[in-house]
């Protein structure tokens, strides 16, 4: 997924690459848990590798957090909730990409 030289717009895709790796770890979860795994999953252990790479090497968290949740749009009561919300995530991310990592690939 190409973004350009437009922050924004790479902020966003950054968002929907984001979105697609933690549908990845949702499936490949599900997967585990049934014992069905394809024989495609390694291939898609090592696209959502790629993308985890992408994603934190451009700071999607910090965009999400600056150019998102602190718009005035969230500036509400409710602003806490996200935050909280939003900083779970990453912490799940971390612990999802260090199990990954741990399974026999040498991260950098």
């Amino acid at each position: 997924m190409a973004a350009g030289n437009d922050p924004i717009v790479e902020g966003f895709v950054g968002g929907v690459r984001l979105a697609w790796a933690v549908h990845l770890m949702l499936i490949q979860d599900g997967a585990v848990t049934r014992e069905t795994i394809s024989s495609g999953s390694s291939n898609e252990l090592g696209y959502l590798s790629q993308c985890l790479e992408v994603i934190f090497s451009n700071n999607v968290f910090q965009f999400l957090l600056d150019k998102v949740l602190r718009t005035a749009a969230y500036q509400v009561y409710f602003y806490a909730i996200f935050y909280f919300c939003f900083h779970f995530l990453i912490q799940n991310i971390f612990i999802e990409r260090a199990r990954y990592s741990s399974c026999g690939k040498k991260g950098k």
